[in-house]
């Protein structure tokens, strides 16, 4: 990632002259991350930009984004573990099947 990210000092100032130029480098620095990875990730990390975002855009305040997106994190940790966790157990097949929500019934490829 070539993106120079500001010193804390600069991101302070900025955030109490201008907090829409705050959220612009946010942006920047986010998609430079992001193109920086391996392309066959790069649509997931945009998906879950995307629902970090939006769980931002729905906060009243910065305290309420900031326990939003930490409750997303420890969902998606606590996801990876107990997916690691079935495979290591010979399980995985079950784990996935086991989080749907809707009861969908999952329907196999055809040859």
């Amino acid at each position: 990632m070539n993106y120079v990210f500001p010193d804390v000092d600069t991101l302070m100032q900025i955030a109490q002259k201008d907090p829409d130029a705050l959220d612009r480098i946010k942006q920047e620095a986010v998609s430079a991350l992001i193109d920086s990875a391996e392309p066959s990730h790069q649509q997931r990390l945009r998906g879950l930009q995307w629902q970090v975002d939006m769980e931002l855009k729905k906060s009243k305040n910065p305290m309420e984004s900031c326990i939003k997106v930490s409750e997303m994190m420890h969902e998606k940790l606590w996801e990876l573990r107990a997916a690691l966790q079935s495979e290591e157990h010979g399980e995985l097949e079950g784990f996935y099947e086991s989080e749907l929500e809707d009861g969908a019934e999952i329907l196999p490829f055809r040859s």
